[in-house]
C-alpha cells in the first residue's frame, strides 16, 4: 500500500521567474504543497535526497515529489486549475480544481 505523496516546489523569488509567479499564485491556498527557494537548505537537501547531480541542470520552477520514502525530481506541466509532475514516466496531479 502506497503513502499519500507530499509535494515541494522549488521555485525562485526573483519575480521575473514568470512560471515561478504563477506557480506561487495557483498554491497560494494550499497548505499540502510548500514551496521553496531552490537556493534554500531545505531545497538542497531535498535535492540531495532525489539523487540530484550537481552538474545536472535544475529548470524551475520543479517539483520534488516524496512517495514510500523516496524523492524524485519532477517537471511541472499544466494551466489555470491544474498542475501536474512528470516524475519520469509517471504523471502525478498535483493540483486539479478544474473538477470543482
Amino acid at each position: 500500500m502506497s503513502d499519500t505523496p507530499k509535494f515541494w516546489i522549488l521555485s525562485s523569488e526573483d519575480e521575473s521567474c514568470e512560471p515561478c509567479v504563477e506557480i506561487k499564485d495557483a498554491l497560494a491556498n494550499r497548505e499540502d504543497v510548500q514551496i521553496l527557494d531552490v537556493n534554500s537548505q531545505e531545497a538542497i537537501e531535498l535535492l540531495k535526497r532525489a539523487d540530484y547531480e550537481a552538474a545536472e541542470k535544475i529548470e524551475i520552477p520543479m517539483a520534488i515529489v516524496e512517495e514510500n520514502g523516496k524523492c524524485s525530481i519532477c517537471q511541472l506541466f499544466g494551466g489555470k486549475g491544474l498542475l501536474l509532475a512528470q516524475c519520469g514516466e509517471r504523471t502525478i496531479t498535483i493540483v486539479d480544481d478544474e473538477s470543482s
